[in-house]
């Protein structure tokens, strides 16, 4: 059965083939440890303690997972594959409605290969952030179809109630149907105004359960992205627009000289796009249609921030990059030549596929400092504590122990009842019975050891 009329290619085989290629792309970190709060909410789940978030239905999932496998990195992993994979059929079919089934298939693979958004695969309670986009994503390929009316607007409620149950990211669905509706002028314009409707009742649905639930709508942590800095929040939009494009690297001097590059490149595309506009007016449609949903979902991005440094936070690119690789795969199906387009993307593929490398070495290696951590941690001393020192946060964005470590000790079978992380400028009262060890980047250091006097 084909995903719908002309299209040679059955769904059932698309949606396989870009699962298997997330999890063969991505089997070099599915053997990785958990990382930093992954620690931290597993053993909250594990002792049913209660969250500061509202994302019942990410949680219901992970915790799904560890009563099916138990804590084992591997099997949550690879469901977070499974979800790329979903996520890339979604673009694959939500590309259908506007652009030829091999421009849509090819972003498909595009999303699935895309290098800047892996931290929802990497790390375990990335799965949100994924889930999320595949309910947002679901919602919007069900209005654009062509079902009843009513049973469309229901659907899409639905569906995007359950995304904001996964994470705030699909607090945005109502804004991308809007810019659907306005920029691909469907012809059931009247079904249309039920669907936006129906997303503004799963968003004003969603505020209800939040504040009869947790007494608010926005926790002191999300309060903190809806309040950031003028300055932080002019520069993020370009930073936002640079990582979809480049890898982060710590050098504020090269980093300068490759968004300018970047900007003139992109610059020459708007031009080339200019001259060309009567010679395919429905790609130039398609292109502009995606680059609106794309700086819309980029809004996500501006908020939370990411960095150029690292790839700190580039899950708020896993939406963004959504619509992106639909805008690319698009540009590169414009080219004239056949041989042009096949090295376009043959060219495209290698070089995404040598920066996810260098992605899944930052987490690998964070996986070896973790497990290294966790076997060197001695044990507390009988009568006092064991004070913990220099915990790295991340590796190069990779996340170590920002959070989580005395649950990592407890989740691996080691005494943490009396262990104590003291972070930089914490004010620790020490007794002469504590233990005070620091990590030094290779090992552990012993700052003072427990006095054996009574």
């Amino acid at each position: 059965m084909a995903c719908s009329a002309g299209r040679p290619i059955p769904c059932w085989a698309v949606l396989a083939g870009l699962v298997a290629l997330a999890i063969a792309l991505h089997a070099p970190i599915i053997g990785c440890s958990f990382f930093s709060d992954d620690f931290q909410v597993l053993h909250r789940l594990e002792s049913d303690g209660p969250s500061s978030f509202f994302r019942p239905l990410a949680d219901l999932a992970l915790r799904a997972n560890l009563w099916l496998t138990g804590p084992e990195p591997w099997a949550f992993r690879l469901v977070n594959l499974a979800l790329l994979g979903i996520n890339g059929w979604l673009v694959f079919l939500l590309a259908g409605r506007v652009v030829s089934a091999k421009t849509a298939l090819w972003a498909g693979v595009l999303f699935v290969c895309y290098p800047f958004h892996l931290e929802p695969q990497a790390w375990i309670i990335g799965r949100g952030i994924s889930m999320a986009s595949a309910f947002t994503l679901a919602a919007m390929v069900v209005a654009t179809s062509r079902i009843a009316a009513n049973r469309r607007a229901g659907l899409v409620g639905l569906l995007g109630l359950l995304g904001m149950l996964c994470y705030e990211s699909a607090m945005i669905l109502p804004l991308l149907l809007i810019a659907w509706w306005l920029l691909a002028r469907p012809q059931d314009d009247r079904p249309w105004r039920f669907v936006l409707l129906a997303s503004v009742v799963a968003l004003a649905a969603n505020a209800l359960l939040r504040w009869a639930i947790h007494g608010s709508v926005v926790n002191d942590y999300g309060a903190g992205f809806l309040t950031p800095g003028p300055e932080a929040l002019a520069a993020m939009p370009v930073k936002v627009i640079g990582r979809s494009f480049l890898p982060p690297i710590d050098n504020p001097s090269a980093q300068v000289l490759r968004y300018a590059a970047l900007g003139a490149l992109l610059s020459l595309v708007i031009v080339w796009l200019w001259r060309r506009r009567g010679v395919n007016a429905d790609r130039h449609r398609a292109v502009g249609l995606f680059t609106s949903l794309f700086l819309i979902a980029a809004l996500v991005a501006v908020l939370g921030g990411v960095s150029t440094r690292t790839s700190e936070s580039d899950r708020f690119l896993f939406m963004p990059s959504a619509f992106l690789c639909v805008i690319v795969a698009s540009l590169v199906q414009g080219l004239r030549s056949i041989a042009v387009r096949a090295g376009a993307f043959a060219v495209l593929l290698l070089l995404w596929s040598y920066w996810l490398l260098q992605g899944q070495r930052n987490w690998r290696q964070a996986s070896d400092l973790v497990e290294r951590i966790i076997a060197e941690t001695p044990p507390a001393p009988e009568s006092g504590r064991l004070i913990v020192q220099g915990l790295p946060g991340d590796v190069r964005g990779a996340y170590v122990f920002r959070h989580g470590y005395v649950e990592a000790l407890a989740m691996s079978g080691k005494g943490a009842a009396r262990v104590m992380v003291q972070q930089e400028g914490d004010a620790i009262e020490v007794r002469e019975a504590d233990r005070i060890i620091r990590w030094n980047g290779e090992s552990f250091d012993s700052i003072q050891e427990p006095s054996l006097e009574p």
